[in-house]
């Protein structure tokens, strides 16, 4: 047997994962089709709980806050622009609120620490095939056959392993975000001009007649754009980027001929958790966007994703120790919600008859603020 566990997809899930159970001692095989450090299309927004719920990471973080080789900027709130930026509304706090990253550098410092607690890495082992056993499960990737008593899928939305394993037919398009991203490098000074020296969220939320948003993300020496919108929905974020960008650089958050790449694709499953009965499988369990651990009201799911690698993490091992394996691996189907599934679905109020109350509303601009950032109760 290779490892005791086998986990498909080394970013903050697959390599949170990793780092919790190598730390239980357990045996463990990461495998990613990627060579690290990489890219990943993503907003870059961290929650500012990752580093209160995982305080072991907050000591990295201020260790390597200079150096930005894990987190790159911090911001201090968010300002709401109303879809035609004629309007906005703020929440700013002198501390800070979250923190962005450049995911190229933020994966890899994850990955790191999992192989620092002794998770074993292969890159570019992409995962072709999956037999689910009695006792163990059999992969295969690379043109190499590997056994482990547990698979874990933390291979993104459309995640290879889920498919192979019979969990996933697709999300439902009402679950399904679909984005364009784009990073736009600048000089920092550039930025804090744009900015400010203490950044701040900025974003349109309905912008373009989106059932989604578009945001600006200021770090410390580019900003990130991108759109999302629901799949179910009039719109297309792509075809808005561009006029995204010009809105931007009319009302001064980007500088004048700011040249603009093509925008990057990708889907989100927003909530997709939440209807979703299929997370635990034959010796195969499922977290991150594999799982649809990501929040259904606003997209975020670094987060959530790495709350879903802590609670499998427990019942993984709790697993490996029980007499019938897949009955306690199977309480990851409960656990996980017990433990945060207020957190990734959607508001019970009334948003759409809310949100154009903010614009006049300070107080009711506190409280969005804080649904949004910290994913509290409206």
């Amino acid at each position: 047997m290779d490892a005791e566990i086998i986990i498909v997809g080394a970013g903050p899930a697959g390599s949170t994962c990793a780092r919790l159970l190598a730390q239980r001692r357990r045996s463990v095989l990461l495998l990613d089709r990627a060579r690290f450090p990489r890219d990943k299309p993503c907003g870059g927004w961290v929650n500012l709980k990752v580093f209160q719920d995982f305080p072991e990471l907050e000591k990295l973080r201020a260790a390597n806050a200079a150096r930005r080789t894990f987190v790159d900027e911090r911001f201090h709130g968010i300002v709401f622009h109303s879809p035609d930026l004629a309007r906005e509304a703020a929440f700013t706090s002198r501390s800070a609120t979250g923190y962005l990253v450049r995911r190229k550098e933020f994966d890899h410092f994850l990955l790191a620490q999992a192989a620092a607690a002794g998770a074993r890495f292969l890159p570019r082992h992409d995962v072709t095939a999956l037999d689910a056993g009695e006792q163990e499960v059999t992969l295969t990737a690379h043109n190499r056959r590997f056994t482990c008593q547990v698979v874990v899928a933390a291979d993104g939305a459309d995640s290879t392993v889920a498919r192979l394993a019979g969990l996933t037919r697709g999300w439902p398009a009402e679950r399904r975000i679909n984005c364009a991203y784009q990073e736009i490098k600048l000089d920092p000074r550039t930025v804090t001009r744009l900015y400010g020296s203490q950044r701040r969220l900025h974003v349109s939320l309905g912008y373009g007649g989106l059932s989604g948003y578009a945001w600006a993300f200021p770090k410390h020496a580019s900003v990130n754009l991108g759109l999302g919108c629901r799949a179910d929905r009039p719109g297309d974020p792509k075809t808005l980027f561009a006029q995204w960008a010009a809105d931007l650089e009319r009302i001064g958050l980007l500088p004048a001929k700011c040249r603009l790449p093509a925008p990057v694709l990708s889907m989100v499953p927003a909530g997709g958790a939440i209807d979703y009965e299929g997370h635990v499988g034959k010796r195969v369990v499922l977290v991150g966007d594999a799982g649809g651990f990501v929040s259904a009201a606003t997209g975020e799911g670094i987060y959530p994703a790495m709350l879903s690698a802590r609670v499998a993490a427990e019942c993984i091992d709790d697993a490996l120790r029980a007499p019938r394996p897949q009955d306690a691996l199977t309480e990851f189907k409960f656990a996980w919600r017990r433990r945060f599934a207020a957190y990734i679905q959607r508001p019970d109020a009334n948003l759409a008859f809310l949100v154009p109350l903010i614009y006049d509303n300070p107080e009711l601009c506190n409280r969005f603020a804080r649904m949004y950032l910290f994913g509290e109760t409206f």
